[in-house]
């Protein structure tokens, strides 16, 4: 209940371009903010960002939707 997600998908991305990423990252925290600023300052729009908002107890079930229109994207974790 509420309006506290522990799992953020990627919202910046189009749809359309969802199949055909090389890889998603996860991060956590203020660190989200900072790969968002460099990913569009570079001008990436293959690189979806997903944010853990909690870690413990990681919600499997929420980051699996996060990740299902993904296709088959490298997952990598980044971290201050």
């Amino acid at each position: 209940s509420g309006t506290f997600r522990t799992v953020i998908p990627e919202t910046y991305l189009d749809a359309e371009r969802h199949e055909s990423v090389d890889r998603v990252v996860l991060s956590a925290g203020k660190v989200f903010y900072d790969l968002l600023a460099e990913r569009v300052k570079r001008g990436d729009d293959r690189t979806p960002l997903v944010r853990l908002e909690q870690l413990y107890p990681l919600d499997e079930d929420a980051l699996r939707d996060a990740l299902a229109s993904f296709g088959a994207g490298q997952v990598v974790g980044a971290q201050e």
